[in-house]
């Protein structure tokens, strides 16, 4: 835990509006950024701030710049480097399960035997923990919740869906084979009929000639003044088609458990449409715990607790190859009740996010004063304001 008497530093110039230094601000916290000073080394910068030889160091840092600490260091292990200098070492930045997954094995030997607390942007499973075995995982937060929620309500209705599926392969990285393997396997076994998929490769753009991937239909001004133009769902698409195959970010490594959800499957959830998704092992299952509902009761899934991931989209394809254009509609029309619950769901934790990230917090850092409770309520209903 870090309290008062450390001095906290942090890389991450974003401002008081960051959600880390917006918590730490209102909580009383003192912390401090490290500049950046041309020639001269991290370490340096750091100790110098420190006001006096015992005094432990917190550094909330991304993983560029534990990197870098540890390239600067030519005399220690980086292990015994870190102790010396009497630093706490806590890991936070944007998508920091995905990076940890993906990283370069020469960084990864790097940061493998280093006692790093890292602010989790997920769920590490089983998986992650011993890929860093000296890692304590403080499952934070899922910041996507926080993003802007994009409804559907711009979709026309009674749309003729002449379509099964959509999907969208970004198969660029070898991090991402999954997608690929998926798309593969779906070409293989002729699944790809009454569909609307793109294939992104390393080279190119590839569109089967049966297929079109629809542009955007939302208003000029609509579309134009939101900053995430790119995570905007496809109106056209979805309502063309009757579900969506997901791919995750992860999902390529066998016996991965990670939890780490994005907009890929925040998108189906905000158009109102059944999914497939390919992610890592016991992703249905977590996102279930998170209050979402899935649809078990209209296709198999027990591809979700395959842990070899060739296997995991052998079964999901032989799902796709049940899942006529005929019954596909039958699929979308039947699921229209957990569809509306899953975008509500999506709602109440868009709205809970911040005091559910504070109250994590609290677990790590001890508060200057007791002016209120340490736990942050979920809801006022029934509380004496």
């Amino acid at each position: 835990m870090i309290t008062q008497k450390d001095l906290v530093l942090t890389d991450q110039e974003k401002g008081p509006d960051g959600p880390l230094h917006e918590y730490l601000n209102s909580r009383g916290i003192i912390f401090d950024f490290i500049q950046e000073v041309d020639k001269v080394k991290m370490i340096d910068l750091i100790l110098y701030k420190r006001q006096n030889q015992n005094q432990r160091i917190a550094l909330v840092l991304s993983i560029d710049s534990i990197l870098r600490l540890c390239n600067e260091n030519k005399k220690l292990s980086n292990v015994d480097f870190f102790q010396k200098h009497n630093i706490l070492l806590v890991h936070c930045e944007r998508d920091t399960t995905y990076r940890l997954i993906k990283m370069p094995e020469k960084d990864y030997q790097i940061l493998k035997p280093l006692p790093i607390t890292c602010f989790n942007e997920g769920i590490a499973g089983n998986f992650i923990k011993q890929k860093y075995p000296n890692f304590t995982f403080l499952d934070l937060h899922h910041g996507h919740f926080n993003w802007p929620v994009y409804h559907g309500e711009l979709v026309k209705k009674n749309t003729d869906r002449n379509k099964r599926f959509m999907a969208f392969f970004n198969a660029v990285g070898h991090h991402r084979r999954h997608r690929k393997m998926l798309y593969d396997t779906l070409e293989q076994n002729s699944l790809l009929y009454d569909s609307i998929v793109k294939v992104h490769t390393e080279h190119s753009v590839t569109t089967k000639p049966s297929v079109a991937y629809s542009s955007n239909s939302y208003p000029d001004l609509y579309f134009k003044n939101t900053r995430l133009q790119l995570q905007l769902p496809d109106l056209n698409t979805y309502g063309q088609t009757n579900f969506e195959i997901v791919c995750e970010s992860l999902g390529a490594e066998d016996n991965d458990d990670t939890f780490f959800l994005t907009e890929k499957t925040l998108k189906p959830i905000v158009m109102k449409h059944p999914f497939i998704i390919l992610g890592p092992q016991n992703y249905l299952q977590t996102l279930k715990q998170l209050g979402f509902k899935t649809f078990g009761d209209f296709v198999d899934e027990s591809y979700d607790k395959c842990g070899n991931t060739q296997q995991r989209i052998d079964l999901i394809a032989q799902q796709v190859k049940m899942l006529t254009l005929e019954q596909s509609n039958k699929f979308y029309n039947s699921t229209r009740q957990i569809c509306q619950h899953n975008l509500d769901n999506l709602y109440y934790l868009h709205g809970k996010y911040k005091s559910s990230y504070w109250n994590k917090l609290n677990t790590f850092f001890a508060r200057p004063d007791t002016v209120y409770n340490n736990k942050f309520p979920e809801s006022f209903d029934s509380q004496s304001l």
